[in-house]
């Protein structure tokens, strides 16, 4: 017996000689229970095949991000989606065109099965097993998706949140190796410094490269050769005769530091290169290097179009800097507003491009920006008016709708978005988390880094040294938002939560 994924169908069984229909308690719980059969979306089930002739079985009311699950106790409820034995479903048939619903994880001898007339179990049988016989009705097929669209991009608009231009940037899928090395100057020696130890800092001991492993899903590894073992090599110019902030004295840098290791190093085997300085060099902070074909470092083994120069910043700070220096080279512009800093950012402390001292995770527009979230988890919802149901999982996820978006201008080619996600925690913190649930922010693809092209929405604006700013942004369980941007309004309340889920409903208006 087979069905087809892309259909709903009605999961019903007789019960004292009434046809009763599997449904979800709408409570919250995630809890299944019979109920007459009606059009409710805790009624549409959908089969999605996980092995041959077993499936994962999920509901339009609570989408792909739950799936009913049996635990080690035997209990059933919708959780989210893992594909563990206890989402693996084998349907049994019948030669009355009925199956038994017998689940992986529990054996052979255990089933769906009703208890109290009203709620639904599994529960051991003995001997030989009477497993009750439901039979499933083909109802309305699964809707589809509208892809997310790609910003329209603004003339003259320099590193914005529209489309990525990847023969500037680096596209960051696969294996992107990167190089370290270090030079010190003659104002500023390096010293006692290790290169080992300056090393382990700047990556987190791993974790900068496990951040970027953990939040493409896998998509992006980045590889850092660490060359601490040919020590700090020595410039003839000062530290304070370069200019990071100005192109071609930045440019001038990368050249002269590359020329250090000519002959030991073949920089075109590396797509980036990191360059570290000690922390008694004139350099403020740690700026990226982006240059056009033709117009980067030149070095022996060839031209340096992509890079980062380690200023003094990077010895105070974690290994976000890193992370968020080189986001700059995949293309992601900075959130926060230049000359206002974190401590103003429209985006709080929601992006490693607008915080880099509480956050260690990208938004949900930055993970689709840079290709890592798949399609099927991103939902576009351009028609006007309307109103709907939908339920979000955690973007750390890797099943179901985790970011909703809605365009504020052109339906077909925006410039400006309503994003809708559920806001990610705190990874690692000891100064607390930040308030759970559902986050609500703007895009827009016309503001150039460091002008706020991305603004969040929050239920309280509130900071905090200890949390960042806009730290109370989401919404939680009960909680609306009414957001008018030109002549386009968003709503929204949060209905219920599912463990990391958020069930909403929404309203659209465009004029």
């Amino acid at each position: 017996m087979t069905f087809d994924h892309t259909h709903y169908y009605r999961i019903t069984t007789r019960l004292s000689g009434k046809e009763q229909a599997l449904d979800v308690v709408p409570d919250g719980s995630g809890r299944v229970t019979l109920a007459e059969p009606a059009e409710s979306s805790g009624q549409y089930w959908r089969l999605i095949p996980v092995d041959a002739g077993r499936y994962a079985l999920r509901t339009a009311y609570l989408g792909d991000g739950l799936s009913l699950t049996v635990n080690n106790q035997y209990a059933v409820s919708l959780s989210p989606t893992t594909l563990s034995t206890g989402q693996s479903w084998n349907l049994q048939s019948h030669r009355d065109g009925t199956c038994a619903l017998i689940n992986d994880l529990a054996g052979l001898h255990t089933c769906l099965r009703l208890r109290k007339y009203h709620a639904v179990t599994t529960r051991l049988a003995s001997g030989r097993p009477r497993h009750p016989r439901w039979r499933l009705i083909p109802l309305t097929p699964v809707p589809g998706q509208m892809p997310v669209p790609d910003l329209r991009q603004a003339p003259d608009v320099y590193c914005s949140e529209g489309c990525t231009d990847f023969a500037f940037y680096a596209r960051p899928l696969g294996d992107l190796k990167c190089v370290m090395i270090f030079v010190d100057f003659p104002d500023a020696p390096a010293g006692t410094v290790s290169p080992d130890n300056q090393a382990a800092h700047l990556l987190g001991n791993g974790q900068a490269q496990q951040l970027f492993h953990d939040q493409s899903y896998g998509a992006f590894t980045l590889t850092v050769n660490v060359l601490s073992h040919l020590g700090w090599r020595r410039l003839a110019r000062p530290s304070s005769e370069y200019n990071c902030h100005d192109f071609p004295s930045h440019r001038q840098y990368i050249t002269d530091a590359a020329a250090l290791f000519a002959g030991e190093i073949d920089f075109s085997h590396y797509r980036f290169v990191l360059i570290v300085a000690p922390p008694v060099a004139a350099f403020p902070d740690s700026p990226a290097f982006n240059a056009a074909s033709g117009q980067g470092a030149a070095s022996a083994s060839g031209e340096i179009r992509l890079a980062v120069t380690f200023g003094q910043d990077s010895y105070r700070n974690s290994y976000i800097n890193l992370v968020h220096e080189v986001s700059h080279l995949i293309g992601l512009p900075d959130l926060y507003a230049y000359g206002a800093g974190v401590t103003a950012s429209c985006a709080g402390c929601w992006d490693i491009m607008s915080d880099i001292f509480h956050c260690t995770a990208f938004l949900g527009w930055h993970r689709h920006k840079n290709r890592w979230l798949g399609t099927s988890r991103s939902l576009y919802l351009s028609e006007s008016p309307q109103e709907r149901y939908i339920t979000l999982s955690a973007l750390s996820s890797r099943y179901g709708i985790s970011m909703l978006v809605l365009p504020i201008d052109d339906p077909t080619h925006p410039s400006r978005i309503f994003v809708v996600e559920v806001a990610q925690p705190m990874e690692g913190e000891t100064r607390g988390p930040r308030h759970e649930g559902v986050l609500v922010y703007t895009v827009d693809s016309t503001v150039p880094t460091g002008h706020s092209p991305v603004v969040v929405h929050p239920k309280i604006v509130s900071s905090s040294p200890e949390r960042g700013n806009l730290y109370e942004a989401p919404y939680g369980v009960g909680e609306s938002a009414s957001i008018l941007d030109g002549n386009t309004r968003l709503t929204l309340t949060v209905v219920q939560q599912f463990e990391s889920c958020y069930h909403l409903k929404l309203g659209y208006m465009r004029q």
